[in-house]
């Protein structure tokens, strides 16, 4: 029995996948529906059941929320580092954009989150020329500069 729902439950996901896919691209008929779009639908789904790489394709063609696009890059920091880091990268680079401690503090533990990938990947030296490059940069910042020395 057990196998036999199984079954039925991927038969129900690949529908559903199948279905979001062929409505991807298509202009939204409905006005004011009140669910996302089926890109971020499909993105969704296929997290929930672990199909990152068909998640990450429908983000390169179709774009998602900020909001769901951080989801996707903590889920895949494991199978998907390289994407996960190119997110968290463009976080970092808009919160010290933006400025304000608590955009400066949430980059630097962004920094640190990239820094344990990167570490994981053997990419230590790239993160060590990436951080002196964005603290160059934003060297004006100095309450941004002081997270780095206070830690």
């Amino acid at each position: 029995a057990a196998a036999t729902d199984r079954i039925l439950a991927d038969a129900v996901r690949d529908r559903a996948l199948g279905w979001l896919r062929a409505e991807l691209g298509k202009p939204m008929v409905r006005a004011g529906m009140r669910w996302s779009s089926p890109s971020e639908l499909f993105i969704r789904l296929a997290m929930a059941e672990g199909q990152l790489a068909d998640a990450w394709t429908v983000v390169e063609k179709h774009g998602c929320s900020d909001q769901l696009l951080g989801q996707l890059a903590e889920a895949s920091e494991c199978s998907h580092p390289v994407e996960a880091l190119k997110v968290y990268a463009d976080r970092v680079e808009r919160m010290v954009r933006l400025g304000g401690q608590i955009n400066y503090e949430q980059a630097y533990n962004l920094l640190e989150r990239m820094r344990l990938l990167r570490q994981a990947l053997g990419d230590t030296k790239q993160h060590a020329a990436y951080l002196g490059d964005l603290m160059n940069r934003h060297k004006a910042k100095r309450n941004f500069m002081k997270l780095f020395d206070g830690r």
